[in-house]
């Protein structure tokens, strides 16, 4: 059989696609996770791309309230009175002083606590609940926690200054002792957290800081060999509870090895920054059952891998070439399983995208066209989103749809866009450090000319406009209960990256574009303004996707020019609504949407 042997090869990818050479269909159906599903009718999924304005949005919303974390078993109730001194003195260390020096008090730090466990834990699953011990959890982690729960706090004063600790934070976690080849499982849990942080809840600098930094995490987890099997040694053989601690020790180094890479594919797909790690690189068998992560103890744990139905998890690698090679399973993935196998998706389409194709061998002698293997992997996500829509419908909630979702719109349309070419018609005229030239912007709008013209703008548009009509319309079913998806740092970014490929494809079908009068941004016009103050702009945003609404993204072509342009409804919505509005990396673009409103 094929082995890893680390980064993308002519070899590997022929044993992605080649379905023969499998060594059975088993993919993740062996192990009870397949992610394998038939496209349906139209390949549209189970909401299909029009369907989803039919979903009960006020009754999905219910899956995702779960158990209270109030009370004893609250998480944030296990922050000790000692452990917080500790906590403070280092904030007040880091902020010598703070606006309100009651906001770090032990109360408010278990508070903190809570929020991370209540609203952003269920999305990643980083931290075994039932051991977790913050008298036993490094300090920089407990605050990088803290931090991310200050965020969801109710005050914007609180969020603010986790803000300013994080900023600091992460030089210091930098030059720590235990920032080495090898290090712990909590100090690579830190890095993530800092970075995650940095990049989706704090300052416009701080987004770009992290850009820099972000090598030397990800260099920092292949020195400690997380990709790779490891096995944790109990201390007691003999005793059941070494045992269980010993095998969630060696569960968390795995899903921190994922959640390395499902960051690093996540921010190059949302944020074009380079991909630091492929899929070929992980070695490594798929997460724990949902059941047997939140075993309470180890007698649960052992009593459930006893089960005459448990099947060990499938490997990384067999579970992308199911993904590659879809069954008609009918079996619903865990949520993990699923975001997993999504990231290994859009892994394949940075590769293809970014890497030397020459190289690779694509082109070359033995290899498929570029062409033939992304169309693959399009067909490969639709049949992705068929399984996951219905399993969130069913199971998880809107939540674990839209954190998903909207990453596989991004990715989709990402095979047939450029867009940095989209950033810089929008208005973008610094990107990633270097400045837009006049040439850029020309170089830049003769392309998108053209791909308005191809189906590829066609069918990039149509992804946009089917996930921004979803939205809009939970947000009308569901009123202020969409805030509740400010939870997902990433989604306000995929929306706006959606606004602005629909307001390109609108702008390049006017009758002229001159580079001109659009390279240089004026200050917003009055009548900007003015368009951005009216109270109909939901119904108009409505109107506009409603309008773009087609069968096929063929037949965008056939709307009138003014269907296809009248977009100050759909950027007046996303400008009103920002589902983030304490992350200034977002606000600061949505800022720039201004200059798209036009009399």
């Amino acid at each position: 059989m094929f082995e890893y042997t680390g980064g993308p090869t002519l070899e590997s990818y022929e044993w992605l696609f080649n379905l023969n050479n499998s060594s059975s269909n088993s993919g993740l159906s062996e192990s009870g996770d397949s992610v394998g599903v038939s496209t349906g009718a139209a390949g549209m999924g189970a909401l299909g791309g029009l369907g989803l304005g039919e979903v009960d949005w006020n009754q999905l919303a219910l899956m995702d309230e779960g158990e209270a974390l109030d009370g004893p078993e609250d998480p944030g109730n296990r922050l000790s009175f000692e452990t917080s001194e500790k906590l403070q003195e280092i904030i007040w260390s880091l902020i010598p002083t703070p606006p309100n020096p009651s906001y770090t008090s032990h109360p408010y730090l278990q508070t903190y606590l809570s929020l991370y466990f209540r609203h952003f834990d269920p999305q990643t699953h980083y931290i075994h609940l039932p051991t977790f011990d913050p008298q036993q959890t490094e300090p920089y982690l407990l605050l990088a926690m803290c931090a991310i729960g200050a965020f969801y706090s109710d005050d914007d004063a609180k969020c603010q200054l986790f803000q300013r600790v994080v900023q600091r934070l992460a030089g210091l976690v930098v030059v720590s002792e235990g920032f080495v080849p090898g290090a712990t499982n909590q100090t690579l849990l830190t890095t993530i957290l800092v970075e995650i942080h940095g990049k989706t809840m704090n300052s416009f600098d701080e987004h770009s800081m992290r850009a820099i930094i972000h090598p030397a995490f990800i260099n920092l987890a292949l020195r400690t060999q997380i990709f790779e099997p490891k096995q944790y040694l109990p201390d007691d053989p003999s005793d059941p509870d070494s045992v269980w601690r010993a095998a969630v020790q060696e569960e968390t180094s795995k899903r921190l090895a994922y959640a390395f890479f499902m960051m690093d594919i996540q921010h190059t797909t949302i944020f074009l920054h380079p991909a630091s790690l492929s899929a070929f690189q992980v070695r490594l068998s798929l997460p724990w059952d949902e059941g047997e992560w939140a075993a309470p103890s180890a007698e649960a744990w052992q009593e459930f891998r006893t089960k005459p139905t448990y099947i060990p998890p499938s490997t990384f690698s067999v579970a992308l070439k199911a993904c590659i090679n879809p069954s008609n399973s009918s079996t619903n993935p865990p949520s993990l399983v699923s975001s997993i196998a999504l990231c290994g998706l859009l892994s394949i389409i940075a590769d293809l995208k970014q890497k030397d194709l020459v190289i690779l061998g694509v082109d070359g002698v033995g290899g498929e066209a570029a062409g033939v293997w992304k169309r693959r992997v399009s067909k490969a996500l639709e049949s992705w989103k068929t399984k996951h829509e219905a399993a969130c419908l069913t199971k998880y909630g809107p939540r674990a749809l839209w954190n998903n979702l909207s990453l596989q719109c991004i990715g989709r349309m990402s095979l047939s866009t450029e867009f940095r070419d989209i950033q810089i018609i929008a208005g973008w005229r610094v990107i990633m450090g270097y400045r837009v030239t006049r040439a850029a912007y020309e170089h830049a709008r003769l392309n998108i000319a053209e791909w308005v013209k191809r189906r590829q703008g066609c069918e990039a548009a149509w992804h946009a406009i089917n996930l921004l009509r979803a939205f809009i319309l939970q947000r009308i079913d569901m009123g202020e209960k969409s805030a509740e998806l400010a939870d997902i740092p990433h989604l306000s970014w995929c929306l706006y990256m959606c606004t602005i490929t629909c307001w390109v494809y609108g702008a390049m079908h006017l009758p002229a574009l001159p580079a001109a009068e659009h390279f240089e941004l004026p200050v917003a016009p009055v009548q900007s303004e003015r368009i951005l103050e009216r109270d109909d702009y939901l119904q108009n945003a409505l109107a506009y996707v409603q309008g773009m609404t087609a069968r096929t993204p063929d037949e965008l072509d056939l709307l009138s020019v003014a269907a296809k342009s009248n977009t100050n409804g759909l950027v007046s919505f996303h400008i009103r609504e920002n589902l983030n509005p304490r992350w200034s990396y977002g606000v600061e673009c949505s800022k720039r949407m201004r200059y798209l409103l036009r009399p």
